[in-house]
C-alpha cells in the first residue's frame, strides 16, 4: 500500500513540475512575443516560433537563438526588455523546482514563512552574484 502512496506523489510532483515549467514559459513566451512586435520582415508566425523557442531555451539554461548573430542581431541588440525578460527566464529556469515553487508561492500569498532558509539564502547570494556581475 505505501507503494502506491509513494508512486502518487512522484506522479503528483511530475505533474507540478510540468505545470509551473510550462506556465513559467507560457508566460516567458507571451512577454517575449510582446517585445518583438517591431522587428522588421517577421510575421506573426515566425514571431510566435522565436517567443516559444527563446522561452523554451532561456528556461532550459540552453542559450540557443534562431538568429546567426544570436541575440547580437541588429534587430535584437536595443531590445531590453527582451534582454531582461530572457535574462529573468534563465534565472528562473536555473534556480530549480523547489525554489520556483516557493517564490510563485511568495509573491502569491506575500508570507515570508512560506520561504524557508535555504531558499532565502540561495536568493540573497543569486542577488548579490547578479549585482557583483552587472558592476563588471
Amino acid at each position: 500500500m505505501s507503494y502506491m502512496r509513494g508512486m502518487g506523489d512522484v506522479v503528483s510532483t511530475l505533474k507540478s513540475i510540468l505545470y509551473v515549467t510550462f506556465a513559467v514559459e507560457a508566460v516567458a513566451a507571451a512577454l517575449i512575443y510582446i517585445s518583438i512586435y517591431d522587428i522588421p520582415n517577421m510575421d506573426w508566425s515566425e514571431q510566435l516560433f522565436f517567443s516559444v523557442f527563446h522561452a523554451i531555451s532561456a528556461f532550459c539554461n540552453a542559450g540557443f537563438s534562431t538568429f546567426s548573430a544570436g541575440l547580437y542581431d541588429d534587430s535584437l541588440r536595443f531590445n531590453y526588455s527582451l534582454q531582461l525578460i530572457l535574462a529573468m527566464t534563465f534565472i528562473f529556469g536555473g534556480m530549480g523546482f523547489t525554489i520556483v515553487v516557493n517564490v510563485l508561492r511568495y509573491l502569491r500569498y506575500r508570507a515570508q514563512r512560506l520561504i524557508n532558509r535555504h531558499d532565502q539564502r540561495y536568493i540573497y547570494q543569486l542577488g548579490y552574484l547578479i549585482s557583483i556581475a552587472a558592476l563588471l
